[in-house]
This record gives structure tokens, C-alpha cells and sequence, in this order.
């Protein structure tokens, strides 16, 4: 969960930080590329001259990189619940599916709102990760805790 949600606040985030890739000489952005993820035809559509900036472009390929990646740990756990349901109490399962849920929420409205240029559903997933995740996080941290008989020193 604390994985998945890393992932998740770090998508949404309206703070996103690109290298400028425009103002880099061609050594700059080739020394740069070749730790990338972008893979070779992407590379190369990167270098070309064109019209388009290359940190637009750079943005562009990265979104769908990112959202592969926060797919993939969202997926896991939520796996994990499915397959861990069964021992989880009633108000354990039911925090823990609300997270899932929210994440899955927060993912589409982001991506949604990068494919219709709507900046503002971005916004509302970066805010409903900071208000609503945290308080269910850490009520899921307290009720794993009462399971344990964990008990605070005095």
C-alpha cells in the first residue's frame, strides 16, 4: 500500500520536474538519453530537428511511462488485497479497498485530465491524494496496530 501510494502521489503531483531539454548542447542530450528510459525509436524522434520541443516531447513520452509505472504497483496491491481478503477483518477490508479505490480514482481522473488538456481534474487527484489518502492510511496503520495489540509506551 505505502508503495502504490508513493507512486500514486508522485503522479498526481502538480510538481513535476523535466531537465530542459532544449537548452542542452547535442553531447548534453545524447550523454542524458542514454540513461533514459525512452526507448531507441523514441531516442532518435527526440534528437531529430523538428518543431516541436524536445522537453514537450520529452514530457509527452514520459507521462505514459509513468502511468505504466503507478499501474503496475496499483495492480499489485491490489492483488494483494484480493488475494489477502480473507484475513483481514470487516473494517480492515473495507479501509483498505477505499484506498484502492481511491487510487484507481486519482489515476484515471490524472490521466483523463492529461488526454483532455483539463488541467483542472489533475488538480482535484493531486488534492484528493493529499486529503483523503493520508487520514485512511494512517486509520489503516491504527487498526493493523489494535490487531497486533501494539501498544504505545507511556
Amino acid at each position: 500500500m505505502t508503495e502504490a501510494l508513493a507512486h500514486v502521489a508522485a503522479f498526481v503531483s502538480q510538481l513535476q520536474q523535466y531537465p530542459d531539454l532544449d537548452q542542452m548542447s547535442q553531447p548534453q542530450l545524447e550523454a542524458f538519453l542514454s540513461k533514459s528510459c525512452l526507448d531507441k525509436i523514441e531516442k532518435e524522434e527526440l534528437i531529430a530537428p523538428t518543431s516541436t520541443s524536445r522537453l514537450d516531447y520529452y514530457r509527452e513520452r514520459m507521462f505514459w511511462y509513468q502511468l505504466s509505472d503507478v499501474n503496475k504497483f496499483c495492480r499489485e496491491f491490489h492483488v494483494y488485497i484480493q488475494k489477502n481478503s480473507i484475513f483481514l477483518s470487516e473494517d480492515l477490508k473495507e479501509n483498505f479497498t477505499k484506498i484502492d479505490d481511491l487510487m484507481w480514482s486519482c489515476i484515471i481522473d490524472r490521466e483523463i485530465g492529461h488526454e483532455a488538456k483539463y488541467h483542472k481534474m489533475w488538480i482535484s487527484a493531486s488534492k484528493r491524494v493529499r486529503d483523503e489518502a493520508e487520514p485512511l492510511k494512517k486509520n489503516i496503520e491504527a487498526l493493523v496496530q489494535q490487531r497486533l495489540k501494539y501498544e504505545k509506551a507511556e
